[in-house]
């Protein structure tokens, strides 16, 4: 894959999160482990959502957590890893693959991840097995829809 077609998934993936929740939200329902509903998405499609939106006040996300999140110290945050065996695209031969960081502490604003694969979005839902916690401080009962960050990772 190129760094142009890279871009333009990355820019999808950013442009899709802002979807209403009931258009693409389907953690739990039909569709792999893992992953919501897959939904239909084209550049096209993308443009003009963008359009939408643009003309809309922003309405921000940020603080949407359980307090138990809110309230990690640095040590219990960074006692919270995602497990390499769960990126995406792990298991095709890229030179790079997708890991999650969880929310919490300074980073409380969710994010919507979508993959965008032969035309259909599907978004990847929240999994705890995702994510291995050795923090003192309990994370309580957690939310089936709670989002994460994301960063590229080069496999190592």
């Amino acid at each position: 894959m190129d760094r142009r077609l890279l871009l333009q998934l990355f820019a999808a993936g950013v442009g899709i999160q802002a979807l209403p929740a009931g258009f693409l939200y389907a953690a739990g329902k039909e569709g792999n482990a893992g992953y919501g509903e897959s939904k239909p998405f084209s550049y096209e499609w993308l443009k003009g959502h963008a359009r939408h939106l643009a003309a809309q006040d922003f309405r921000s996300k940020k603080g949407e957590l359980p307090q138990s999140l809110k309230d990690l110290s640095w040590d219990d945050y960074q006692a919270i890893r995602f497990r390499p065996e769960h990126a995406l695209w792990s298991d095709a031969a890229l030179p790079y693959q997708i890991q999650l960081f969880h929310l919490g502490l300074y980073f409380q604003t969710p994010v919507k991840i979508h993959e965008v694969v032969d035309g259909q979005a599907t978004e990847l839902a929240y999994d705890p097995e995702y994510f291995e916690y050795e923090g003192e401080q309990p994370l309580g009962e957690l939310p089936s829809n709670l989002l994460c960050r994301f960063s590229t990772a080069s496999p190592q």
